[in-house]
């Protein structure tokens, strides 16, 4: 027991902000803390071992972003946030940007989110998103065509 309760407490502390980071930026603070908890609650139930610290830090944020997905669908019918949903703290330091970034599609959010705000590469983030490099380097140059639009750059 106490073994389980220190896992999870290196978990935590290690993967705890980037996880949260995700989760706010895919659905809001609201539904952020909902959906860590959801997480790590998972993430206590697991019963394999992880083959390394890599390879648990995938597995958590692979976890966070198919549990944002799925709340945002269940939540957002059409696939578009609503207008009055909870704002997200300033996370990445621009307002407007992460607005932006927040209204992106599902698919191309997540692109956007592992590699330009927590500084994945497009290879791991195709890894964790379980698509191809090519999928991946698609959905950001789709992510970075619909962003200038909207902030009109």
């Amino acid at each position: 027991m106490n073994n389980r309760r220190e896992r999870f407490d290196r978990a935590y502390n290690t993967y705890g902000q980037t996880l949260f980071r995700i989760c706010v930026t895919h659905i809001g603070h609201a539904d952020a803390e909902d959906v860590m908890q959801e997480a790590f609650i998972r993430y206590l139930r697991r019963d394999r071992p992880f083959q390394d610290d890599e390879h648990e830090r995938r597995w958590l944020i692979r976890v966070c972003v198919n549990l944002c997905r799925s709340r945002h669908r269940a939540r957002r019918p059409g696939g578009e946030l609503r207008p009055d949903s909870v704002a997200a703290p300033d996370a990445y330091g621009e307002r407007e940007l992460l607005d932006a970034v927040r209204r992106l599609p599902p698919k191309l959010k997540s692109v956007v989110i592992l590699h330009c705000c927590e500084g994945c590469t497009l290879e791991e983030t195709a890894k964790l998103l379980k698509i191809g490099l090519s999928a991946a380097k698609m959905r950001l140059l789709r992510a970075r065509e619909k962003l200038k639009l909207d902030l009109d750059m």
